[in-house]
């Protein structure tokens, strides 16, 4: 808004000269921007798959069980099943220890990359959804089997997509110890196939 302020009027002849200011406008004037629009945050997905590992601790080349069971009344049929891998703990080969990662910053991998025999993604053929080869009076599910090969801590997490639908349902994460055997003075056995490429490149020498 301009507002013309007159302090004093100067004669000029037949002149008068108005001495006009540029008022800021008062803030409750101010146009206001319009609030930005966010999506609303997708919910995450319901945990009703109960996962559970034959053995929390192994050794290179032990053969894990895992299985996972919904509730037989939830009558769940599932089209595609996938699990995530994430490395919270590594073999330090400078130390001989297992360490763990900071907690904020796993590293996510693929679960060929550190199990043999590892199945963890899979689609039903066709219009058709996985058939469960466990059945309990109150849960039903599946099992599956791979063997621990890299030394390391990892989070294992399944993920069910629902039988002709877009939602999911997630398990419980379990999480696998890896360790190195020991030689009869009680020395960690290690063998390349056993670390991570990297860390085995960046090996003390």
């Amino acid at each position: 808004m301009i507002n013309c302020i007159l302090p004093f009027n100067v004669m000029l002849g037949s002149l008068s000269v108005c001495s006009a200011f540029l008022l800021a406008p008062k803030p409750d004037e101010l146009p206001k921007a319009p609030a930005p629009h966010l999506p609303k945050p997708k919910p995450r997905p319901p945990v009703l798959i109960t996962a559970e590992l034959s053995r929390a601790h192994a050794q290179p080349g032990d053969l894990i069980r895992l299985t996972e069971l919904v509730p037989i009344d939830r009558k769940i049929r599932v089209s595609r099943l996938k699990h995530t891998v994430y490395v919270t703990g590594q073999y330090d080969l400078a130390s001989n220890n297992l360490v763990n990662r900071d907690p904020e910053k796993p590293l996510y991998s693929s679960g060929d990359l550190v199990f043999d025999a590892w199945h963890g993604s899979a689609t039903a053929a066709g219009d058709k959804y996985f058939p469960f080869d466990i059945n309990n009076p109150r849960q039903e599910g599946m099992e599956f089997e791979f063997k621990a090969r890299q030394i390391g801590i990892y989070l294992i997490r399944a993920e069910w997509q629902l039988y002709k639908s877009e939602e999911t349902i997630e398990s419980n994460p379990v999480v696998l110890t890896v360790r190195p055997p020991l030689d009869k003075d009680g020395k960690p056995i290690i063998k390349e196939e056993w670390i991570d490429p990297i860390s085995w490149a960046h090996r003390p020498k």
